[in-house]
């Protein structure tokens, strides 16, 4: 029988939070699941009441937990748990969301139906306290764009869509991921998602599957220009981040059954986007539209950038990100 692993990390959670997310978890009306724990190294306190959680709330199936003697930070932890697992597939969980209770069966059959690599839905936006703020993550935010489908990896490269608590993949390609970059580089589902679509197809429902918990140490996914507040920082932290992820792909480019000839697409595609934030010209101005039509929001707003009077960015920054 097919066997699904929920793969949860956990850092110094809010209890309550966490209790809840644990109840929707153990009312899966999926049969065969196990849940793999682990805890980033909490503190010990919290970490036994994480345990007491877990004893309390996990009825209807196995559940282990393990506990990191360092702080790895999140994509090392994730990494570690899918090291751990041994099922069909994994589902990865967030430690503060509400899953539907046909979360796991509704993304497995459409997996099975599309033999695809990884399924993902769209989500639901739920308050601190639980009340519902949004019922499409999708409709809420008009930069979001679900990306499915064959041959899709040349999405995934610089940009990603799927969040990490909404999918589940096949439990073989999320181990091909492994080593997980840094951080900094890719997210984790944000890298998992581009070894999906490099191994296969992607699938979507726009049915949402979880409630995604907002409160005041999260947001809906990472904002695209978090901490940018001119055209310096986006120099520094976009461009120059996008360079370093290619640098990584560059490591593992059979691993992934991808090629050379394209990373260096990306690779000019990333120098074409950089010149013209650094020198601007006709020249590279031409070589901007003719990779406008790979990401019109992004490609445009970076034609627009150079134009905008320094004294004026800080403005603009905080506007285009409200």
């Amino acid at each position: 029988m097919i066997k699904i692993d929920i793969l949860l990390a956990t850092y110094n959670p809010n209890l309550n939070y966490l209790k809840e997310q644990l109840i929707s978890l153990n009312n899966q009306d999926f049969p065969n699941v196990e849940l793999i724990v682990v805890d980033d190294c909490s503190d010990l306190e919290k970490y036994k009441q994480i345990g007491n959680l877990l004893e309390h709330h996990i009825q209807n199936f196995k559940y282990s937990l393990y506990r990191n003697e360092l702080n790895l930070g999140s994509n090392k932890t994730f990494e570690l748990l899918v090291n751990k697992s041994n099922s069909n597939y994994v589902a990865f969980c967030d430690q503060d969301d509400i899953w539907n209770e046909d979360k796991l069966t509704r993304l497995l059959n459409i997996i099975e139906h599309d033999n695809s690599t990884l399924v993902y839905s769209d989500l639901s936006i739920i308050d601190s306290f639980g009340n519902l703020i949004h019922d499409s993550l999708k409709k809420q935010s008009r930069r979001i764009k679900h990306v499915y489908g064959k041959n899709r990896s040349s999405s995934f490269v610089l940009r990603n869509s799927v969040t990490g608590c909404s999918m589940i993949m096949k439990s073989e390609i999320a181990k091909e991921a492994i080593p997980f970059p840094e951080k900094e580089l890719y997210v984790h589902d944000h890298w998992l998602a581009l070894t999906a679509s490099l191994k296969g197809e992607i699938s979507y429902t726009p049915v949402p599957t979880v409630k995604y918990r907002i409160h005041e140490n999260n947001q809906v996914g990472d904002s695209l220009l978090s901490g940018i507040n001119n055209s310096n920082d986006y120099l520094v932290k976009k461009m120059n981040i996008n360079l370093g992820r290619l640098e990584f792909l560059k490591k593992y480019v059979e691993r992934l059954g991808t090629n050379k000839k394209f990373i260096e697409y990306w690779e000019k595609h990333c120098e074409t986007r950089l010149n013209y934030q650094k020198t601007g010209g006709f020249v590279n101005f031409a070589k901007m539209l003719k990779i406008f039509n790979k990401d019109p929001m992004v490609i445009g707003f970076e034609i627009l950038l150079p134009w905008i009077p320094t004294q004026m960015q800080e403005s603009f920054f905080k506007k285009v990100k409200n």
